[in-house]
């Protein structure tokens, strides 16, 4: 079972009702409409939603017209788009699939995300603008993936199963009571001893 999927509220989910999920998903994915389809790879991509920004990925192959699923994962659609200078994708050697490398320009995080839009990407390199589609092979791990591409945004979101939400603590330092809170502070931890 995909760990993350747990973030979507399948956490009681057995190995055996999920492969019938998936397999029930991509039929009534197929009837609606809901694949993208490379041609030449023949690799395709079915969205299995869930609601209106949340759902499946399923990446396969096609062997004569029939998808037989590779893989999954879940997905939340983004809307805020983050500003990089480049960032660079790169296949995983375990399956295809895409990690992206960028360096968030507003708080100068290094980022590694999943690659969501796969068949957007292949399209970009088949399309021939800024790679010789000849030289790329999706079923190994490439040169071209060390080519970075410039000047394109990037829509983030998360999905986790735990964490801690960090916040910034302001500090008035010429405020009043800020003064008086932390001489009470003094007073009480001198009465204490």
């Amino acid at each position: 079972m995909n760990l993350y999927i747990r973030t979507l509220g399948f956490d009681n989910m057995t190995s055996e009702a999920e492969a019938k999920f998936i397999k029930t998903g991509i039929r009534e994915s197929i009837k609606e409409g809901f694949v993208i389809r490379h041609e030449k790879l023949d690799r395709g991509v079915i969205i299995l939603r869930l609601s209106n920004s949340t759902g499946l990925y399923v990446y396969g192959r096609y062997e004569k017209n029939i998808f037989k699923y590779e893989y999954y994962f879940p997905f939340v659609v983004g809307k805020a788009l983050s500003d990089n200078e480049e960032m660079t994708i790169e296949r995983h050697l375990d399956k295809e699939s895409y990690a992206v490398i960028c360096d968030e320009l507003k708080t100068g995080v290094t980022l590694i995300f999943y690659l969501q839009n796969v068949m957007d990407y292949l399209d970009y390199l088949y399309s021939g603008k800024d790679f010789n589609a000849d030289d790329f092979n999706p079923d190994r791990k490439n040169e071209i993936g060390k080519v970075p591409i410039r000047n394109k945004k990037v829509a983030l979101t998360g999905l986790s199963l735990g964490g801690i939400i960090m916040l910034p603590v302001r500090k008035e330092r010429n405020s009043k009571n800020g003064v008086k809170n932390n001489d009470d502070e003094k007073n009480r931890q001198k009465h204490k001893v």
